[in-house]
């Protein structure tokens, strides 16, 4: 706890003028916490002001204890628990903690000391500034002397501030209390506390634990916010199979800035040294000097620093579709591991690696066998042990373009029932693109012939054929031309099949099942030997018009639909396609209509939110689903290892609930229902929140 004293200058006073008491007043307070062990309870407390803080460390402070009888709500008598009223030591009992101190002696033990028993300064003139100073002073010895205190029970015992009751009795309730000493008669105030001397339980770990892996170094992150539990911080490290060990002497402090709502403690562990990993626990230090649970992490420190870059030579171009790239490495280091060889259509991005597997260290050269011109930029990566990789230094290739375009893709056609050809294709992407040829034949084994001996400028070519011939198909290929008249190799033959105008068989549905989520169809195919697929058609009872719903192959024998709303009534019909895309009469209708169970989905994404300022607990949860009948969400609550009770009941509009009516600290677990006029879902999963000080 950290008190501030401020001096202000009042108005119409000058340098040399009598100093007018202009100090903020502020209230004196002693606060006072508990802590149980199982075989007693500690006690802890401390002034809020620099005055008060020296008055009790001469006066001293005396304690009472009544013990309270919780099942008749009755309380003891009073008992004093110190014969002669606890102060903080003199400077003979200091003496062995501060003369002779060792490397691992407790270094709080120095900080009190030298708070409480150091020279006081007082001010040498009556000016403001000078008053400032001495104060500033005044309350910075004060700020380490707590701080002490807190990581250190030795030096909390040594400043006064602490107490073992080892008289109490496990599982009773306490009051204590906490006031100045008759001999104190200017800073009166009483501290009280109620505690049961339960089993000793540590504090949760710090939050977010988290590393950052660095050069031979592991810097460790950990969040925290103000008015946190911990004073100070113990970092202990331990290899696989080793020891632990502290890393810190000293306790790791945390600055707090009253503005800020959150804050970063960090510690770096400067000799992780290289890829040893290391299991890092952070423990915080309470008031009463205790270390809580470890937050755990696995880190280590990594070679972060990468190789210098190759200097890689103009590229020499062998032919129209090689280029041999070479370069030299000067100053290589230890742990080079290889090169790789990256190129790209860009100087300045998207570059891709070209040689397939890591170069050895040796090499100096290379030959890209696919070379063109839409890539011309390349560069070598010197990669180490680590794998870092060195900056990206271009350079530039000059080739020259002789290969013919890529073969089309994507080739497809049909027939109409009047014999005209639909042809299509995908654009090539070549720069040089020309245009297309377009060849055919009756049959696969003759010699293709042109269509037309103009290059064509689309990808969509029309043709017209004979339909009352005894040849079934025809066959095509297309062919890519360039500017140079470079031709492609030709694209696979695609068969197309001479249109018939006799439409299939009709297939018909067998079988009808409905559950309260699907409709479930068994039918029997066209038998028609060239039907392509089948259509199922839908429509809710009532309307007039048939809707594609579903395209099934030729095979199919069944099918599922799920897309469907309970008690709304379906009728199904199904039609066979060939291959002509002529299509059969409709099969007989049939009609389903899914049930409903009653049973609502479950709500989603429940969390629980304990703000300790306003001591509730604020209940969120997601519910997705939108029903057409009345529902409402109910709210169910456990207190520690009591079964789950309903809580509350919330309207369907909203979809949390703020929990105001806590028993006290704790664990509280939460779980949320949804219920209908016709049913109820499952409860939710049940989520924990505890409830601390």
């Amino acid at each position: 706890m950290v008190t501030s004293v401020y001096a202000q200058k009042p108005k119409n006073v000058n340098e040399g003028d009598v100093l007018v008491d202009t100090v903020k007043t502020i209230t004196n307070k002693l606060t006072m916490a508990t802590r149980v062990t199982g075989d007693s309870i500690i006690l802890r407390w401390a002034p809020n002001t620099v005055g008060m803080w020296l008055a009790l460390s001469n006066t001293g402070v005396v304690i009472d204890r009544i013990e309270m009888d919780t099942t008749k709500k009755k309380l003891g008598k009073i008992e004093r628990l110190t014969t002669t009223p606890i102060r903080a030591w003199d400077s003979t009992t200091w003496k062995p903690y501060v003369i002779n101190t060792k490397p691992d002696d407790d270094p709080m033990m120095l900080v009190a000391a030298q708070c409480l028993l150091g020279e006081w300064n007082v001010p040498q003139t009556n000016t403001i500034e000078a008053f400032r100073k001495v104060v500033g002073s005044q309350g910075n010895r004060y700020t380490f002397a707590m701080l002490a205190a807190d990581n250190s029970p030795l030096a909390a015992d040594g400043l006064g501030l602490r107490f073992v009751d080892k008289t109490a009795k496990r599982g009773a309730t306490y009051i204590y209390r906490i006031y100045p000493s008759d001999n104190e008669k200017i800073y009166r105030d009483t501290a009280v506390a109620v505690c049961r001397n339960d089993e000793f339980v540590r504090s949760n770990p710090p939050v977010k634990l988290r590393a950052d892996e660095r050069e031979a170094k592991v810097l460790l992150q950990w969040d925290a916010l103000p008015g946190s539990r911990f004073s100070g911080y113990y970092i202990y490290r331990q290899a696989k199979g080793g020891k632990e060990i502290r890393l810190n002497k000293r306790p790791v402090f945390t600055l707090i800035h009253q503005d800020k709502q959150s804050y970063t403690n960090s510690f770096e562990d400067t000799t992780a040294g290289y890829y040893i990993p290391y299991t890092y626990r952070v423990r915080g230090i309470d008031m009463f000097g205790m270390e809580s649970e470890a937050a755990e992490i696995i880190a280590m420190g990594r070679d972060k620093t990468p190789p210098h870059s190759p200097n890689v030579k103009k590229p020499f171009g062998i032919n129209e579709k090689s280029v041999l790239l070479e370069w030299v490495m000067d100053n290589p280091t230890e742990d080079l591991a290889g090169f790789i060889v990256m190129k790209s259509d860009s100087a300045t991005s998207r570059y891709y690696p070209i040689s397939k597997e890591l170069l050895p260290k040796t090499a100096t050269q290379f030959v890209d066998t696919s070379a063109n011109e839409d890539e011309p930029y390349y560069t070598v990566i010197a990669i180490d042990t680590a794998k870092n990789g060195s900056e990206i230094s271009m350079v530039y290739a000059e080739i020259r373009d002789t290969t013919a375009p890529k073969t089309p893709t994507g080739v497809k056609g049909e027939i109409d029932t009047n014999g005209v050809v639909t042809l299509s294709w995908n654009l090539g992407e070549e720069k040089d693109l020309l245009g297309y040829r377009v060849l055919w034949a009756n049959q696969k084994d003759h010699e293709f012939t042109q269509k037309s001996n103009l290059v064509l400028l689309d990808t969509v070519f029309y043709d017209t054929i004979l339909v009352n011939t005894l040849t079934p198909n025809v066959y095509y290929k297309v062919v890519a031309v360039d500017t140079r008249y470079l031709h492609s190799d030709p694209s696979d033959i695609i068969e197309l099949k001479r249109p018939d105008i006799v439409p299939p068989e009709t297939p018909f549905i067998s079988k009808i099942f409905v559950e309260p989520k699907a409709v479930n169809l068994e039918f029997a195919p066209s038998s028609s030997k060239d039907v392509k697929e089948h259509r199922l058609q839908r429509r809710t009872t009532g309307e007039k018009k048939w809707t594609d719903y579903a395209t099934l192959s030729a095979t199919v024998t069944a099918y599922s639909d799920t897309l469907v709303e309970q008690n709304t009534m379906y009728e199904y019909q199904l039609l066979a396609v060939d291959s002509s895309n002529l299509v059969s009469m409709p099969s007989p209708s049939v009609v389903g209509r899914p049930y409903d169970t009653g049973l609502c989905p479950m709500v989603e994404n429940l969390k629980c939110v304990y703000d300790s300022v306003t001591n509730t607990v604020k209940v969120q949860w997601q519910y997705g689903f939108k029903s057409r009948d009345k529902y409402w969400f109910v709210v169910y609550r456990a207190y520690d290892e009591n079964n789950l009770n309903q809580l509350a009941a919330v309207v369907a509009e909203n979809s949390e609930f703020v929990d105001n009516k806590l028993f006290g600290y704790g664990r509280y677990r939460y779980a949320v229902k949804v219920i209908s006029d016709r049913g109820e879902s499952p409860i939710s999963d049940e989520i924990e929140v505890s409830v601390t000080r």
